[in-house]
């Protein structure tokens, strides 16, 4: 083989393996990547093979019985790429005819597990993995129909990745998967080294933190939004399902909350509209109350609140703005962290350090109770963009309330629903009404 060969761009790849073996009487050159090829169980399937056309008479690379049994087909031109994505390639160096085929690979795949991003309660604990074939599986072993259709593309030019878009006819609004799809094509050569070009490609403004792309692990959760009209787009090597469009009910809607009787859902809903609320307005409130409009408060309740903070030597704006930077560091380190690890710093930070800093008046009593409320309440959102967003908003909400006290809060509040009802994806606005399914009471 020489430098100018079609496979010399992979000679300096330690792991990137040549070797001359002998076909159906031809000496063949094979080429593949040993990290990812199971070479010893390779050669003996393509030596089996052999055996089997010991006496065909034709070339190796020009037998069709032989392309046959090893489901391989000619490659053209530089074969590099085929072979990076895990197939090996064989070589006739006579009539400089190559073929391509799947061989018996390294296993480098995780197992179906529970799902680490999403906690399920009542349905199915399986979730997707980084393999796009298995989570291709998955989703068809939960929805049998003939309806659901898929649409597959590689995306990049340098870094190839394959992508896989599905939608379930009848319920997807034609021109929704058309338009998803043509915005898809435009930025096929686009190299997608992380799930940002993805977003951009799928209308995610990136200043905007709502979700309007939608995120799932769990196979369940998927069909349904396919049901629900919505197009999955799936990446290899990336452990979820994309939903198109993101709508806001997500933050608060869940799929498995229909597996519960009707009230049951209902009220579970109503808690996470509640949570909603508190996350993200508990800041903005307890500052309008101590600092700016404390005159709305009863008296009694007014001199309670103030010798709870007595000696207390910063303002309610530092000192909320002091706990909750505190607790934005537990948070990220608790997640950061080995899992070992993680629930011994959460508790050191939220007891402990709450504890000391209580007694060192740094805060006062009240303040701890308001920010024990708003994380527990931020924990109960649906979806991690989705209790970031909120995150970042109780900022804005808090420091436009600081300076005008109720009616800077007043106006906090619509603008976040004008800035909500001004997001569209895909012609489909974010505030829009998600799809529910038609329920007898009979």
């Amino acid at each position: 083989m020489t430098g100018s060969s079609p496979i010399h761009q992979l000679k300096d790849m330690p792991d990137f393996k040549k070797e001359l073996l002998q076909i159906g009487g031809q000496e063949v050159w094979l080429f593949y990547l040993d990290s990812l090829v199971d070479a010893i169980k390779t050669k003996q399937y393509l030596l089996r093979q052999s055996e089997l056309l010991h006496h065909a008479a034709s070339p190796l690379p020009s037998d069709p019985s032989f392309l046959h049994s090893i489901s391989g087909k000619p490659v053209e031109g530089d074969f590099a790429i085929p072979v990076l994505q895990g197939q090996a390639i064989l070589f006739d160096t006579s009539s400089l005819q190559a073929v391509q085929f799947t061989p018996l690979s390294v296993n480098l795949e995780r197992s179906i597990e529970k799902s680490q991003i999403q906690s399920v309660v009542a349905g199915p604990q399986t979730a997707f993995t980084e393999e796009l074939d298995t989570n291709i599986g998955l989703l068809r072993k939960q929805l049998v129909s003939t309806n659901l259709v898929c649409r597959d593309i590689t995306f990049g030019t340098d870094i190839k990745r394959r992508a896989s878009l599905f939608y379930l006819e009848g319920s997807a609004h034609s021109g929704l998967v058309e338009e998803i799809w043509d915005a898809i094509l435009k930025r096929q050569h686009v190299d997608h080294l992380t799930t940002q070009t993805v977003y951009k490609t799928l209308q995610q403004k990136w200043w905007n933190p709502f979700p309007t792309i939608f995120s799932t692990d769990q196979p369940m959760e998927a069909s349904q939004m396919l049901h629900d009209g919505r197009v999955l787009l799936f990446l290899d090597q990336y452990p979820v399902a994309l939903v198109v469009p993101g709508m806001f009910q997500d933050t608060v809607f869940l799929t498995e909350d229909r597996n519960y009787p009707q009230i049951i859902t209902y009220f579970l809903r109503i808690l996470r509209i509640l949570a909603l609320i508190v996350s993200s307005t508990a800041p903005a409130l307890y500052v309008a109350l101590i600092a700016v409009n404390p005159e709305v408060l009863r008296i009694e309740l007014a001199l309670s609140i103030a010798q709870s903070r007595e000696g207390v030597p910063y303002p309610a704006m530092v000192e909320v703005l002091l706990m909750m930077l505190v607790l934005e560091l537990v948070r990220e380190a608790s997640v950061r962290l080995p899992r070992s690890v993680g629930p011994t710093v959460t508790m050191v930070g939220g007891i402990v350090l709450g504890q000391a800093v209580v007694q060192a008046q740094l805060v006062s009593n009240l303040l701890i109770i308001v920010i024990s409320a708003l994380s527990i309440a931020n924990s109960s959102i649906i979806g991690v963009q989705s209790t970031i967003a909120i995150r970042i908003y109780k900022y804005l909400l808090l420091v436009i309330t600081s300076v005008f006290g109720f009616v800077g809060m007043f106006i906090g509040i619509v603008g976040f629903i004008v800035y909500l009802s001004h997001l569209i994806t895909f012609g489909v606005p974010y505030l829009s009404k998600r799809k529910e399914p038609e329920i007898s009471h009979e």
